[in-house]
């Protein structure tokens, strides 16, 4: 099988919500997790930016996709998914793990997990678990076998992860025989209405040793949240750099952005409608970013992507 249920982490995080409908419950992570994703998917959809894409997916080659779907693997990516939390520790895939919430097929599920070659079930906790081998393709476009554990907690809630003792943690977390995240960056909540939420701390430890990720490497903390309120779109990003001077640096390339999508609008006006939006403010090592969109400027600057990416 070139679909194992892993893959449906990839769908439902550009489509789903977390597991609380209301602020993140922290209790339901792991106290040795130092970063969390998570996307309410009842508000998401409420949104409008929920209703632009629900206007992409009712397009007839995207309806077909979602069709197809929902006939393998017995759910709608969009309608009955209603949660989605991945959180974990650092860069270590091991330490990872995701939990989904929403109405499956379970028996067709635990089916289709059952055809992998390196199929294995047995009981942890009271928990039937099953085991896979998924392969996956790595930067270098080579491939590369990996154990992944799954379980149904209950009906609607599904536990997912690559690591044993990451994943035994988070059945544990939610018996409540382990303790939950105490983080206060885990517990800053920056808009009421958040439908996306991320949180981070110890950044530099998450971002690893990756090139790309030297900026990240000088963020002490990182708190992101999106939401709709007043009937617009609005996104917060809190980050803490580790110095005063790195902060400096960070306002200096954010105002660089700024500027540049600025002077694009003799090409892309709505980038410079964009960049009039932008707000950077913060002192020492702390800065915030926020933008405020209404849904006539984000449907704009959706076009104008598409329009890009076909010419």
């Amino acid at each position: 099988m070139k679909k194992q249920i892993i893959i449906l982490i990839v769908i439902v995080l550009f489509v789903s919500g977390s597991i609380s409908a209301g602020p993140v419950d922290i209790k339901q992570i792991s106290a040795n997790a130092n970063w969390f994703v998570c996307i309410d998917c009842e508000k998401f959809f409420k949104s409008s930016l929920g209703d632009i894409l629900k206007t992409q997916l009712a397009e007839e080659s995207n309806a077909q996709k979602l069709s197809s779907f929902e006939k393998l693997f017995g759910f709608n990516p969009v309608g009955d998914i209603r949660g989605v939390m991945l959180y974990g520790q650092g860069d270590d895939r091991e330490k990872a793990v995701v939990l989904i919430e929403g109405e499956f097929d379970k028996e067709r599920l635990l089916a289709l997990v059952g055809l992998n070659p390196e199929y294995k079930k047995f009981e942890y906790s009271g928990i039937e678990i099953h085991q896979w081998l998924q392969e996956n393709k790595n930067a270098g476009g080579e491939t590369e076998k990996q154990i992944t554990y799954g379980c149904f907690y209950n009906d609607n809630l599904i536990i997912l992860g690559s690591g044993l003792p990451a994943f035994k943690q988070a059945i544990g977390v939610l018996k409540g025989s382990a303790p939950g995240a105490v983080s206060d960056v885990f517990n800053d909540d920056l808009l009421d209405n958040a439908f996306f939420q991320v949180a981070a701390e110890d950044v530099a430890k998450t971002a690893g040793d990756k090139p790309k990720a030297a900026l990240l490497r000088q963020t002490d903390k990182l708190v992101i949240a999106v939401g709709q309120e007043e009937g617009k779109i609005s996104s917060v990003v809190n980050l803490t750099a580790k110095s005063e001077e790195t902060a400096g640096y960070f306002k200096k390339m954010i105002d660089g952005i700024i500027a540049y999508l600025a002077l694009a609008s003799e090409d892309e006006p709505i980038m410079a409608k964009l960049a009039q939006k932008i707000q950077l403010s913060g002192s020492g090592n702390e800065i915030q970013i926020r933008l405020e969109l209404d849904s006539v400027l984000i449907g704009q600057i959706i076009s104008s992507r598409i329009t890009n990416a076909e010419d």
